[in-house]
């Protein structure tokens, strides 16, 4: 059985405001390329599927090509769960009808977590999904207090444990932050809000678990698995991958990263003025989205202009005191105040600054946690 682990595909961002159209769809035929080259029986999307809720109409578009693809035409089961930047009630909208095609999408936590049977031949595997969800979805569903994320996430995979069947193979699909992975430029939504961090626990009595919500391709000991974006979102990041899983009739296991050749890349260029110059008129990275960082000069809106004749697609430049475009540097959030953090965070996940009525909103609820915990201390 050979079944790719995909996650945080991200379909409608834009890079410094340029749509990721032509990135996207050709990362899309790489997929479906890859699937059927591969002979892949199911392809797994672990979470973030849309850069955000609402996502605009080619990306949904772009969606509905790339499952149409795989299912109808190559006979390829497709498990798909949300993550915090997708529409949960909107990507589960016609779950149960889609099933039929073999389009399995998961949009809210449900319980008990009903797993997705594969069969190939004699293996047989079951995907047990867990879209992205709060201690509060949790609580409202089990009519208990759940206290925070990680408490949650033990719960309901002690839940799963219980059903597990030891002639299968058991793969769980998960879109959080688990402490100790690695973090990467991209991932704001994680080290600005530590969306998802559910800290340390154990994943036991599962043969692989696929996770997304981090960018960075890279495996938690003993079966934990981020595949990584299948593109990069930042300067910085390393090369990007599908993963492929072939399971074998004896239980054995081989994980194999295929590496994706971007349509552009992203590309950090530093030196002088003139060294850079000479590497613009050279035609290299002609097509690739450029940051160029100059050493010896200040990088003003004319400057920016001289590049841009030679490499269309320069995102940003900056020079040695100055900055022609906002600098993409992650921050530590010690040094940050509570509204500075809650400003980032309504940027990253709604995409936009909070309203005075939002911010008016925050400030009470601030008010409000500080005075109920000072009651606590009190008491």
């Amino acid at each position: 059985m050979k079944i790719l682990h995909t996650s945080d595909w991200h379909l409608g961002i834009s890079l410094f405001d340029v749509p990721q159209i032509e990135e996207q769809r050709a990362f899309a035929d790489f997929l479906v390329e890859t699937a059927e080259s591969r002979g892949v029986d199911a392809v797994l999307i672990s979470g973030d599927i849309f850069d955000r809720a609402v996502a605009p109409l080619w990306a949904v578009e772009l969606f509905n090509g790339i499952v149409t693809r795989l299912c109808s035409g190559l006979g390829v089961e497709v498990v798909a769960i949300a993550g915090n930047h997708d529409g949960a009630s909107r990507l589960g909208s016609y779950a149960e009808l889609l099933k039929k095609s073999g389009l399995h999408i998961f949009g809210k936590l449900e319980l008990p977590v009903a797993p997705v049977r594969l069969t190939s031949g004699e293996i047989k595997a079951d995907i047990y999904p867990l879209p992205f969800f709060s201690p509060d979805e949790l609580a409202f569903l089990t009519g208990s207090e759940v206290p925070d994320l990680r408490r949650a996430y033990e719960l309901v995979l002690s839940g799963i444990r219980e059903g597990l069947d030891g002639s299968c193979v058991n793969i769980l699909m998960a879109h959080c932050y688990f402490s100790g992975a690695e973090l990467c430029e991209s991932d704001r939504s994680a080290r600005v809000g530590g969306i998802g961090n559910i800290g340390k626990i154990a994943i036991e009595g599962f043969d692989y678990a696929a996770l997304g919500h981090l960018h960075r391709a890279q495996s938690l000991p003993p079966c934990a698995h981020y595949s990584g974006s299948p593109l990069k979102y930042s300067f910085g990041e390393t090369e990007k991958s599908l993963t492929l899983l072939t399971f074998t009739d004896g239980g054995g296991l081989t994980i194999e990263r295929i590496h994706i050749k971007p349509k552009r890349d992203l590309v950090t260029l530093t030196g002088s003025f003139d060294e850079l110059l000479d590497l613009a008129k050279s035609d290299t990275y002609a097509d690739d989205y450029i940051k160029a960082e100059l050493t010896d000069t200040e990088a003003g809106a004319e400057t920016a202009a001289i590049f841009r004749q030679y490499w269309q697609n320069l995102l940003t430049i900056r020079g040695k005191t100055h900055e022609s475009e906002p600098e993409q540097l992650s921050v530590d959030v010690r040094a940050l105040g509570s509204e500075e953090l809650f400003c980032m965070f309504m940027e990253d996940v709604a995409r936009q600054k909070p309203t005075p009525g939002q911010l008016d909103c925050f400030r009470r609820a601030l008010v409000n946690a500080v005075l109920e915990e000072e009651e606590n201390d009190a008491g």
